[in-house]
C-alpha cells in the first residue's frame, strides 16, 4: 500500500476502466457520422431520382443528351435552385464540342395562392400540358428538348417513357462523359 492508501490492485483496476473509457469515448468520436457526398447518393423512387448540387446529372432520349447541374438555392417562392444546362445531339457523349448548346435556368415552387389556399397537386403525366405556364412557380427543368418535372428536395421525376438520368460525380462540363462506363442509366418503372 502507498502513502495515499491506494493498493496496487485497485489502481489497476482504476487505471484499466480509464482506459476503456477513454477507448469507447475515442470509438464513439471516431464513428461520428461526416458530412455525405450527396453525388455518391443515388436515392431512386419508382417515377423520380434524387439529383445532386453542385454536381451534373444526366438525360438522355434516343441520341440526344443533357448535363444539368443545380448551381445555388434561391429563395423565389417557397425555394428552389438555379441550375446550368448543356445540350448535344451529336452522339460524341461530350459537352465540350462547339455544336454544344448551353444556357442557365431557374426552378422553385410556390405551393400558395395569393388567396392563401394550397395549389399543389400531383398530375397525372395525361394531365399536364407542356404549353401551359407554370401558375406563378417554375418547376420544370427545361434544356432545349428536354423538359424534366422537379420539386423541392431536388426530386427529379420521370413521366416521359423515352427519358433517362444518370448521376455523376463531376462538377465540371468537361469531365462529363455520357458514355462513360461508370454512369448508370435510370428509367421509369413500369406500373
Amino acid at each position: 500500500m502507498n502513502p495515499k492508501g491506494i493498493t496496487r490492485r485497485s489502481f489497476v483496476r482504476s487505471f484499466t476502466t480509464a482506459i476503456v473509457i477513454a477507448i469507447g469515448f475515442c470509438v464513439g468520436c471516431t464513428s461520428t457520422p461526416k458530412p455525405v457526398d450527396r453525388s455518391r447518393v443515388k436515392e431512386i423512387s419508382d417515377n423520380a431520382v434524387k439529383a445532386p448540387d453542385q454536381r451534373f446529372f444526366l438525360f438522355r432520349s434516343n441520341d440526344k443528351y443533357a448535363a444539368v447541374k443545380f448551381t445555388q438555392p434561391i429563395k423565389k417562392g417557397n425555394g428552389g435552385y438555379e441550375y446550368v444546362w448543356y445540350y448535344q445531339d451529336d452522339q460524341s457523349g461530350r459537352f465540350t464540342n462547339p455544336n454544344t448548346v448551353s444556357g442557365k435556368g431557374e426552378v422553385y415552387e410556390k405551393l400558395v395562392k395569393p388567396d392563401g389556399t394550397s395549389k399543389k397537386k400531383l398530375l397525372t403525366p395525361d394531365e399536364i400540358s407542356l404549353d401551359d405556364l407554370d401558375d406563378g412557380e417554375t418547376f420544370h427543368i427545361k434544356c432545349v428538348d428536354f423538359r424534366v418535372e422537379w420539386s423541392k428536395g431536388q426530386w427529379v421525376y420521370l413521366w416521359d417513357d423515352t427519358i433517362q438520368i444518370a448521376l455523376t460525380p463531376f462538377s465540371n462540363i468537361e469531365d462529363v462523359d455520357c458514355f462513360d462506363s461508370n454512369l448508370t442509366w435510370i428509367k421509369r418503372k413500369p406500373n
